[in-house]
């Protein structure tokens, strides 16, 4: 019914199988990536290992939902490596980074061209707002997704839009024409004004609400859960979300 996908850190989970672990700890039926597992980047792994991940994942019965791509997206090569060992994993969608362009519109080349080559291995390429970005309005996704065309995806994450004291649901996502492109949702909550992060619920990103019209918009994606605070406990990322759980309960 619902789709829930975290992001095991490196200081809690920093092997792929103590990350499944984790995964199936928290009742999680997807994790999120980076593309560097143990020291070694996904499109340089050999097939051996490649089929020990594999196995490892059937064997948690757990899929990959986001990987995060750590390099350029000009470079092709590299993230086409990517594209061939995550297509092999069952990786559903892909994100990519925009920084280190001088404009959106030099960026949506680039994203263009990686996402042509995403989508002939049916994964979605994903990009998401930051606060400290080119991409930290929504006005922002909306010029790159425009102009990048098909196969582009968003990440909205709420806490980067209370960050800069905007409301994420009815300044960002009311009058944005990119509802139903979301694909992840970002279960991160914290205050405007002290910048300090908050259990889902308790800050100023509007959590509840925002989940709550995606699933009556018929949401498909994910609610994702990150670490947010920074080095958080099994016990502080179980507390959090069952946090989210209970706002899900209560609508």
């Amino acid at each position: 019914m619902y789709q829930f996908s975290i992001a095991p850190s490196d200081f809690l989970a920093p092997g792929f199988e103590q990350k499944l672990a984790l995964c199936e700890e928290t009742r999680c039926g997807y994790v999120e990536l980076s593309d560097i597992i143990e020291g070694t980047f996904i499109g340089d792994m050999d097939g051996d290992t490649i089929e020990t991940m594999r196995g490892l994942l059937i064997d948690y019965g757990k899929i990959i939902s986001l990987v995060t791509y750590t390099g350029k997206i000009s470079d092709y090569g590299r993230f086409r490596a990517l594209l061939r060992n995550a297509h092999l994993l069952g990786v559903k969608a892909i994100k990519v980074s925009c920084d280190g362009y001088d404009s959106l519109q030099e960026t949506a080349a680039d994203i263009t061209e990686c996402a042509q080559d995403a989508k002939c291995y049916g994964i979605r390429l994903c990009v998401e707002n930051c606060h400290d970005s080119n991409l930290s309005r929504n006005k922002d996704m909306e010029l790159l997704v425009k102009s990048a065309g098909e196969n582009v995806y968003t990440i909205f994450n709420p806490l980067c839009y209370a960050y800069m004291r905007a409301h994420p649901f009815f300044h960002e996502f009311y009058g944005s024409k990119l509802k139903n492109n979301i694909t992840f949702l970002r279960v991160n909550d914290g205050l405007f004004c002290e910048r300090r992060p908050e259990l889902p619920g308790r800050g100023n990103a509007e959590i509840k609400e925002l989940a709550s019209i995606l699933l009556s918009r018929s949401f498909d994606g994910w609610f994702s859960f990150t670490d947010y605070f920074g080095q958080m406990s099994r016990e502080e990322v179980k507390e959090y979300i069952a946090a989210f759980k209970t706002l899900l309960k209560q609508m």
